[in-house]
């Protein structure tokens, strides 16, 4: 069995016990459908345990559509 190959209630499960921003970024690299399925836990993420350092990056380098997810997710 493959990562690609499981649930995606089991992908968010593990991906729960990521720690950082940039190990959930890197597993969204994989697949496309990994990073739709994890681009809003992401987010979400950042703005629980990183104090939504996402919009303040998105804001200051002008990336709307990071803004706007990072709104959404936090």
């Amino acid at each position: 069995m493959t990562l690609l190959t499981l649930s995606n209630e089991l992908v968010v499960e593990i991906v729960s016990y990521l720690q950082y921003d940039s190990d959930i970024n890197a597993l969204m690299q994989v697949s496309g459908r990994l990073y739709y399925l994890l681009s809003p836990y992401l987010y979400l993420h950042n703005a629980r345990y990183f104090e939504g350092t996402a919009l303040s990056w998105a804001v200051q380098n002008n990336v709307a559509s990071a803004a706007q997810k990072a709104i959404e997710g936090g």
